[in-house]
């Protein structure tokens, strides 16, 4: 029986909602079916809820769904894993703390609606027993946050965390076959707190202190004998406080007060119990009011805890509805599950509607016009001649018949001519109606009686001048009365009149100037100070096609809207400038009477709905026929105010219909938001946070949102602007979804708008800030210590830089050093004085010739090692030329031995570069080691060749060979010097140019057959620049 009550997930909220109709008054017409063809899982309807977030939760006997206003989402399609769940759902209670409770016949779960999170909730039994252990009855959570379900078998205590802490098992596998396990029932919230659970053996009571459930403990709050004797009793905490409870047992309903602790009950009729059952439950509408269902419909129930009184209503609400729970919303909105499908209470229509009943009714109503008097209405219509209505109430006081030849006339508009007297318009004439005799006359005026007699009155108008203007079914005819309404003038198509080409004048309208226009097929003007027609248009200047007729209104800044067939409405300022309106859901249908009151347009749209337009301020609301009207029937004559209420009035047939004037727009708590956000590729996001972070990949998303909207959502309108750094448009989009592509790293605020599209309430805004990650190298994150890093580094390349040069500035001095002294070496005072002895000899000895030749050849060599000492690099030809002239100066002293000079032809001696004053020592050191202990046939041979990129100076002599003991004979001071210097130099040269070069020295006394010594002088074949 709890199973109903168990969905009623708040009770603050028991109230009946302002204005809506009352429970008496219910019946089907107030409520809007769901059922499968509008996307329910399945029409057999268990629980219903509401959760935090707003949205309507409905279990079924298959799927949980989830319903937004529009559409209903199954559970399955939120959260895969609910795939696993039992779709008969059993059990559904909101457990606060965007939490829900759902019970399956195989299992619960605590759903987070925040993020759709399923936790099972379960408990070890045996395979034998799942059937009935894990059937959920019931689900609750108490002030502790502990979780309690009731099952077939017992009652299980969960932790706030999901463990189970304790539990009742009061059927077990011994049970199987020979017990009907219906244990548990539903779970009640005492005022502690702590849950108590109804069973079928009395009650349990958990208590969070000591974690223990302890059974049919004392409860003070609760009437015990009551629940301990009837299983299927049912109760409900009402406002008050009090407790009802319904004993179907025992036929009667009880409210126990909860201050004083005392009961009273009703016994309910046993007619009344023949239609409750064990299912029954209660609601509490308010604090006087229960509801309680039956097998079929509804029963009311009035209470007074003061009084301790209840009384029965003794009519079936909803008696076609097979009811299965009950459920009011936070905008106090009714919802009933049913055996077929889920009703909705309607919001109360925006237009209210009035059935007009005579008091014998022998025909067909029409309503034509209405004219307000000071405390009735006088009512036109086209069968049942003048009604007269109560102001308030609407209700029928009289009826007078406008009769000609013993015929009903079929009447029309009413102008206020006195405070006594009406006139009313028929198809046959005009009729003066007075108010407090209620006589009934045809109109008669003195200078033609004949005029206006059996015309068809079409309209009547009284100008700012007090002429009363009267047009009808006449073509290009109208009249005009003289205040007095004795003398009339009848205005047609003649010489005068002769731009009067309108065909039938529908309409009368007066302009600034207090000229009268005429609206038919055209538009004529009346010249009331020339006294004739002087004007015809019979096409707008922004007119889109040639369709008529037209209409006119003048509003307070004489601003002039215009009309016609199929077209919108065009506006003549003040100023003359011309307008055209563009929206399309305003442009007037010329079928049905316009009328202006107050600046404000009443008609009916091409669209068939109501339109209100201000035309000073612009502003609109549109009524469709959901607000509470047939557009198919509307037979008034225009719009009507009621100048006691500002209300609006207008009629279809017998019914009145009543709505407030201005319409200010209302406030909706209908504030869009995202439901999903799906990252292409990635993830998927669930009712998002206000400011959502996303990496530099998930730049491209599909955002869903939503608009809580239960009672209009045909009415709305979804638009967006995504801003960064600069100002963006709004951008509508057909449905509440947004694609956005490659969005570029940076902070963005997405704006969502929901707003009416019939203007009936203000826009709602929810604004969410989303931040784009740039890639890791374009973060501050990284870019500082890159920065860092950078400066670092480059302190560090400038210092290894600064060493560098210092190292090479050192490598440069030497360089320098070591070339003196290798320049000082071959101009050592020695090798001076040898050579200018030399010379001495063979000029004493008369031998000018050779002496001539030594001393050009020693000046050429003094010459090029002064130039040779400037440059780090030479040419090879040069290097070969200083060698073959100082060669050939040693011969002119040393006669004993001979040299040869051997170049590759392939090098290219004028390219190739290399470091002077190296091979000049070797070759010297080959002189004197080389040929010294020989005194005949001694032989030097230099060889220059290339293996590659390698270029190799070889200088062979055939001496003792630098390994023998003879060696020693040599010179100790100048051989170790020179040779210790070439390799210094070569160590400075490869440091600085890494020129590559090597030294080798081969002793060919190694081999027996062989005596001497090979020097090898190799370098790489680069280019250098010359110093």
């Amino acid at each position: 029986m709890r199973s109903l009550t168990r969905t009623i997930c708040m009770l603050v909220l028991l109230y009946f909602i302002p204005g809506t109709p009352g429970w008496a008054q219910l019946h089907l017409s107030q409520f809007r079916k769901y059922t499968t063809r509008e996307g329910l899982s399945h029409n057999h309807i268990h629980d219903i809820c509401q959760d935090s977030n707003g949205f309507i939760w409905i279990s079924t006997e298959y799927g949980l769904n989830r319903f937004d206003g529009t559409s209903f989402i199954n559970l399955t399609s939120i959260n895969n894993d609910f795939t696993k769940a039992d779709q008969f759902i059993s059990a559904l209670k909101n457990l606060g703390q965007h939490e829900i409770g759902i019970g399956t016949q195989y299992g619960a779960y605590l759903l987070n609606t925040k993020n759709y999170q399923l936790t099972p909730l379960t408990f070890d039994v045996d395979d034998n027993l799942k059937y009935w252990a894990f059937h959920i009855s019931d689900i609750q959570r108490d002030s502790k946050g502990n979780y309690g379900l009731s099952t077939k078998t017992g009652f299980y205590i969960f932790d706030s965390s999901g463990q189970l802490i304790d539990d009742l098992a009061y059927y077990t596998t011994a049970d199987i076959g020979k017990a009907w396990m219906l244990y548990g029932r539903f779970i009640y919230i005492l005022s502690s707190g702590q849950m108590l659970q109804k069973n079928s053996e009395g009650y349990n009571v958990f208590d969070p202190n000591t974690s223990q459930i302890l059974r049919n403990p004392a409860a003070s709050e609760l009437d015990t004998s009551l629940i301990m004797d009837d299983p299927e009793i049912d109760i409900v905490a009402i406002p008050g406080p009090g407790v009802a409870y319904l004993s179907v047992r025992q036929k009667k309903l009880v409210i126990q007060n909860q201050l004083t602790h005392r009961s009273f009950a009703l016994p309910v009729e046993n007619t009344l119990f023949d239609n409750l059952y064990w299912r029954s439950t209660i609601l509490a509408l308010n604090d006087s009011t229960l509801i309680i269902n039956g097998r079929k419909g509804l029963y009311q129930f009035h209470y007074s805890l003061a009084d301790e009184t209840i009384t029965a209503g003794n009519e079936l609400l909803l008696p076609e509805l097979n009811i299965t729970s009950f459920f009011i919303d936070k905008e106090k909105r009714i919802w009933i599950g049913t055996s077929n499908g889920l009703y909705k209470q309607k919001t109360e229509p925006i237009i209210t509607q009035t059935r007009i009943r005579k008091k014998a009714q022998d025909g067909p109503l029409t309503i034509k016009y209405m004219e307000q008097g000071p405390n009735e209405w006088y009512v036109t219509t086209s069968e049942e001649g003048l009604l007269i209505l109560d102001a308030k109430t609407l209700a029928f006081r009289d009826q007078f018949l406008f009769k000609k030849d013993d015929k009903i006339l079929s009447l029309g508009k009413i102008f206020s001519f006195s405070d006594e007297i009406l006139w009313i318009a028929s198809f046959r004439g005009l009729f003066s109606f007075h108010k407090i005799t209620h006589e009934v006359k045809p109109l008669i005026f003195d200078n033609c009686p004949d005029c206006t007699i059996d015309m068809f009155v079409q309209d009547i108008y009284q100008s700012q001048a007090g002429d009363i203007w009267i047009t009808g079914n006449e073509g290009n005819k109208a009249y005009k009365v003289d205040p007095t309404g004795k003398m009339i003038t009848r205005i047609e198509h003649d010489l005068q009149n002769e731009k009067f080409r309108v065909n039938i004048p529908f309409r009368i309208s007066e302009d600034a100037e207090g000229n009268i226009w005429f609206c038919g097929d055209a538009m004529a003007r009346y010249n009331t100070s020339l006294g004739h027609v002087d004007s015809l248009i019979e096409k707008l200047p922004l007119q889109r096609n040639f369709k008529k007729p037209y209409f006119m209104h003048r509003n307070s800044k004489n601003d002039l809207w215009f009309t016609t067939n199929s077209d919108n409405w065009h506006v003549l300022k003040a100023n003359q400038d011309m307008e055209l309106f563009s929206d399309k859901r305003l442009s007037p249908s010329i079928n049905i009477y316009q009328t202006m009151i107050d600046d404000v347009l009443h008609y009916i749209s091409e669209q068939g709905q109501i339109i209100t337009l201000n035309t000073l301020t612009r502003e609109y609301r549109i009524l469709s026929n959901d607000n509470g009207w047939d557009p198919e029937r509307i037979t008034s004559i225009g719009f009507f105010q009621d100048k006691e209420t500002d209300d609006i009035l207008f009629a279809g047939d017998d019914i009145i219909y009543r709505f407030a004037s201005g319409q200010p727009l209302t406030r909706r708590n209908n504030t869009p938001f995202i439901s999903a956000i799906e990252v292409f590729g990635k993830r998927v996001i669930d009712l998002p946070a206000d400011h959502i972070t996303f990496q530099p990949d998930e730049n491209t998303m599909q955002l869903k949102f939503l608009s809580l909207n239960f009672n209009d959502p045909r009415n709305q309108l979804f638009s967006y602007k995504l801003e960064g750094n600069q100002p963006a448009l709004w951008i509508p989009i057909d449905k509440p979804e947004i694609m956005l592509t490659q969005i570029p790293p940076g902070n963005y605020t997405l704006t969502l708008q929901v707003a009416s599209k019939n203007q009936y309430w203000e826009p709602s805004y929810k604004t969410y800030k989303i931040t784009i990650l740039a890639p890791f190298y374009r973060r501050w994150a990284f870019i500082l210590p890159m920065i860092l890093l950078f400066g670092l580094l480059t302190w560090a390349v400038i210092r290894y830089r600064i060493k560098e040069m210092r190292t090479i500035s050192n490598l440069d001095r030497m360089v320098v050093e070591y070339e003196l002294k290798a320049l000082h070496a071959q101009m050592n005072p020695h090798f001076v004085f040898n050579c200018l002895n030399s010379i001495k000899e063979m000029i004493m000895s008369k031998d000018n010739k050779n002496a001539n030749i030594y001393l050009n050849k020693f000046s050429y060599l003094l010459r090029s090692t002064l130039d040779q000492s400037k440059l780090t690099f030479i040419p090879l030809s040069q290097v070969i030329e200083y060698i073959r002239n100082y060669l050939e100066m040693e011969k002119l002293r040393f006669d004993h031995f001979n040299f040869s000079i051997e170049t590759d032809p392939a090098l290219h001696t004028e390219s190739i570069m290399m470091a002077p004053m190296l091979l000049q020592p070797i070759v010297e050191n080959a002189i004197w080691h080389g040929i010294s202990a020989h005194k005949e046939g001694n032989q030097i041979q230099l060889r220059f060749y290339s293996q590659g990129d390698t270029i190799t100076c070889e200088v062979e002599d055939f001496g003792i060979g630098i390994l023998q003991p003879g060696q020693k004979k040599a010179d100790k001071d100048h051989e170790p010097t020179a040779l210790s210097n070439i390799r210094k130099r070569i160590e400075l040269l490869n440091q600085k140019h890494e020129a590559g070069y090597q030294l080798i020295f081969i002793d060919k006394s190694q081999d027996s057959s062989r005596h001497g010594t090979i020097v090898r002088l190799s370098f790489k074949h680069q280019m250098y620049e010359f110093d």
